[in-house]
């Protein structure tokens, strides 16, 4: 059915309002998208630092990340191009200790118990406790509680949960375990261990905004499709016959939030239907992400795509050598902790002398710079899924996309473009109902 060339401002050009962009653009619509920054994306944008194509953060994905390589595939983009696909490997290491984890290359339901019954860094009593009491995992907890509450319910032994669910549970959900919602958490390994090959990790072989929000750009333009960067909305009026922004005289039918939570409380109109849409944004809170961007130089050897840390401050390391990068390391640094309050230059000297007690580095690097994106997920705290909407907003016109809509997971890109595509098929179902 015909939508009428229906215009729709979509106000901010992450994955999710991309996303919603492209799907709107297949239904017929008329799509304008206005993006605060220099370039799409996003929080899982490109960004360049002393000459290096990087991100202005690491993202991991999934092979269970269907909708993600959907959207790709929608553009345009081989997913087998741009992405290396690993089956899932973990190695976690400190000055003392050491942890690792793997899982067989088909993946799939026995693939937890398999890499439980071979973990490394536990001992075989630890082991055996971890996968007898496995399939507890896979039921998502009746009542919200915390991932470490629930974990320790689930029979998994303190040394498990301290090397291996603790470190995924930030990773995953950017709060540790004592802070993070256990059925988040627990949806992330039922999506991961569902079917074959949903836990294997796909690496980047390029920057992020060359997986989706640059190709989608450049798609939505072909098509006659406006996208504006550099664009900061400020302010909605509504009109009799739909909405204007504060810096177009367009009068658009419909009008959606792609921006992080607090971002679309302040733009909801101020009156009784919005205030408690504005007050369950706003009390969705914030974790901050850092990234320690460090050089090498071209003569360090490759080494694996992403390790771990069991020590601090440093969490998770990346070579970025894949990307073209070599000798490039992103070390990332997730949830709230004492490294917020660090200065940058202080903060990355601390993470060298974290990596350099492995030996394995070289000379020191060049810190090419830190990133710190202060919003970048939603506070996953237990009871969060009581606070999170859906993508209807409180009056007509009004929509939400953004990885804070209650897709049921955490704040990933995955999460970001399940609710882009919820949020465009509900827009289509409601004009076709008109």
């Amino acid at each position: 059915m015909s939508t009428g060339g229906r215009r729709v401002a979509i106000i901010g050009g992450g994955w999710s309002g991309l996303t919603t962009a492209v799907d709107l653009t297949l239904h017929g619509f008329e799509v304008s998208v206005f993006e605060a920054g220099g370039e799409p994306g996003g929080r899982a944008r490109r960004l360049t630092l002393d000459g290096h194509t990087l991100d202005n953060g690491q993202h991991l994905l999934l092979g269970a990340y269907h909708a993600t390589l959907e959207a790709m595939r929608s553009v345009g983009v081989d997913p087998e191009r741009v992405l290396r696909r690993e089956p899932l490997a973990l190695r976690l290491t400190s000055r003392d200790a050491a942890f690792g984890l793997r899982v067989p290359r088909h993946g799939g339901p026995v693939a937890l118990a398999w890499a439980l019954a071979t973990m490394r860094g536990a001992r075989v009593s630890d082991r055996w406790r971890s996968l007898v009491h496995a399939h507890a995992l896979r039921r998502l907890p009746i009542q919200d509680q915390s991932a470490t509450d629930w974990l320790t319910a689930c029979a998994q032994p303190r040394i498990v949960i301290e090397r291996l669910w603790g470190p995924l549970c930030l990773a995953a959900l950017n709060a540790p375990p004592e802070r993070a919602s256990a059925r988040l958490l627990a949806r992330v390994l039922q999506e991961a261990f569902r079917t074959p090959r949903a836990s294997d990790l796909l690496f980047p072989a390029t920057d992020l905004g060359a997986l989706f929000p640059r190709p989608a750009r450049d798609w939505l333009i072909e098509r006659g499709q406006r996208v504006h960067t550099g664009a900061r909305v400020r302010a909605l009026i509504p009109e009799t016959d739909g909405w204007r922004l504060d810096r177009t005289e367009t009068v658009f039918d419909e009008v959606v939030l792609a921006t992080d939570p607090a971002g679309a409380a302040r733009l909801l109109p101020d009156d009784d239907l919005s205030h408690d849409h504005a007050r369950r944004l706003r009390a969705l809170g914030a974790a901050p992400i850092a990234t320690v961007y460090l050089d090498y130089g071209p003569g360090r050897p490759p080494g694996e795509p992403m390790a771990g840390r069991l020590d601090r401050p440093g969490q998770w390391v990346f070579d970025r050598h894949l990307t073209g990068s070599p000798g490039v390391l992103a070390v990332v640094i997730s949830g709230h902790g004492p490294h917020e309050r660090m200065p940058r230059r202080a903060l990355a000297q601390a993470v060298i002398e974290q990596l350099a007690q492995e030996r394995q580095t070289g000379p020191a690097p060049r810190i090419l710079g830190v990133v710190r994106e202060k919003r970048a997920t939603f506070n996953p705290r237990p009871g969060i899924e009581s606070l999170r909407l859906a993508t209807e907003g409180p009056r007509p016109g009004l929509w939400y996309a953004g990885d804070h809509v209650d897709t049921g997971l955490p704040a990933t890109i995955e999460g970001a473009v399940r609710a882009g595509r919820l949020c465009a098929a509900a827009i289509n179902e409601g004009s076709n109902r008109q």
